[in-house]
């Protein structure tokens, strides 16, 4: 059975360690207006978890070639 997957949308604390410490990363798609960013992960500052937003997930890693 798949683990559920945890989405950056959908965290507060991390589910590793308990942190409510973040990076956020943040991606601007070729061709776009260069001031409209979107969030593409968090990182936790305590113990290194990333955790992936929807869009950037599906856009980028749901389906590899």
């Amino acid at each position: 059975m798949d683990a559920e997957l945890i989405f950056a949308e959908d965290v507060e604390v991390c589910p590793k360690c308990g942190s409510s410490e973040f990076w956020e990363n943040r991606i601007i798609w070729t061709g776009d207006d260069p001031t409209d960013e979107e969030l593409a992960s968090i990182e936790c500052k305590v113990c290194g978890a990333v955790f992936y937003a929807r869009e950037y997930y599906w856009a980028t890693m749901a389906f590899p070639e």
